[in-house]
């Protein structure tokens, strides 16, 4: 096999990041290996979204190393960085589509800002990535604000598609959504793995997803919980092994959190019936 190719499509080595006093991240190794969907989990303020920034070098970390494919994110060029990070797609927590563009120049924003396209492949570009996410043609000209939220998700991840990443990264994707949207969000992610061949990051509270989505699954901790040598990863495993762990530090998060969305859901329920 070709070395490369063996190398995972990130890694982070002894990586640490803090902001002023605040330590977020300390000494973390993580690996995301090729074609695999990993989740990231933890309570709010254990460095989760941090880690994805720091992944994809929108944050630099204070100390450690990056690698990309293999090569050491600092050992390359400004254009090589560049050109790698290209590779790599992004579903933000809020879709963030621009509202002054109508949908199909959201989607094809990134296809003219990075490629060399001409208008009719742009245009049948945008149509197959909106068709990929279950969108028809018709929305084309809507603007974002005509959208429901779960359709805003969608455009977000065509814009994602559109570019042919190796690598999607999903920051709470199903956060704000209800019970039926935050499931088709669960099985584009999984599609999009199938279809197109991609490495997933998935930073997300939602248990459902976990479930739903990952191959591997990590749990942080914030570091100012954790004693001077200990690990910031809690957990480290399959959702199975996530699902029954005898870690009451674990258990606790993974089962609460399970509850928490159990009973939310039972709530939107009634308040529909009443």
């Amino acid at each position: 096999m070709n070395n490369a190719l063996s190398q995972p499509a990130i890694r982070l080595k002894d990586v640490s990041c803090w902001f002023g006093s605040q330590e977020v991240l300390r000494n973390l190794c993580v690996s995301v290996h090729r074609g695999e969907s990993l989740a990231i989990i933890g309570e709010s303020g254990c460095g989760k979204s941090v880690t994805m920034k720091v992944m994809m070098q929108l944050l630099t970390s204070n100390s450690g190393s990056v690698f990309w494919f293999g090569r050491q994110v600092d050992h390359l060029s400004r254009r090589d960085q560049r050109a790698t990070r290209l590779k790599f797609g992004y579903l933000f927590q809020g879709a963030a589509l621009f509202d002054s563009l109508n949908i199909f120049e959201n989607v094809a924003f990134g296809l003219r800002e990075n490629a060399s396209l001409a208008d009719n492949e742009i245009r049948d570009t945008v149509l197959r990535r909106l068709d990929d996410v279950g969108l028809s043609s018709d929305v084309r000209e809507k603007r974002p604000s005509e959208l429901s939220g779960g359709m805003q998700k969608r455009v977000g991840l065509a814009r994602a598609l559109a570019l042919d990443p190796q690598v999607m990264f999903y920051d709470e994707p199903t956060t704000g959504l209800d019970p039926l949207n935050s499931r088709r969000i669960d099985d584009l992610i999984d599609s999009v793995r199938e279809s197109h061949s991609v490495s997933s990051v998935v930073v997300t509270h939602d248990m459902r997803t976990v479930e739903r989505v990952a191959d591997r699954v990590i749990m942080l901790a914030p570091c100012h919980r954790l004693q001077t040598a200990e690990s910031q990863i809690l957990f480290e495993g399959s959702v199975k092994e996530l699902f029954h762990t005898t870690d009451p530090r674990i258990s606790e998060f993974v089962h609460g959190s399970a509850l928490e969305l159990s009973a939310g859901t039972q709530l939107r329920h009634e308040a529909s019936a009443a």
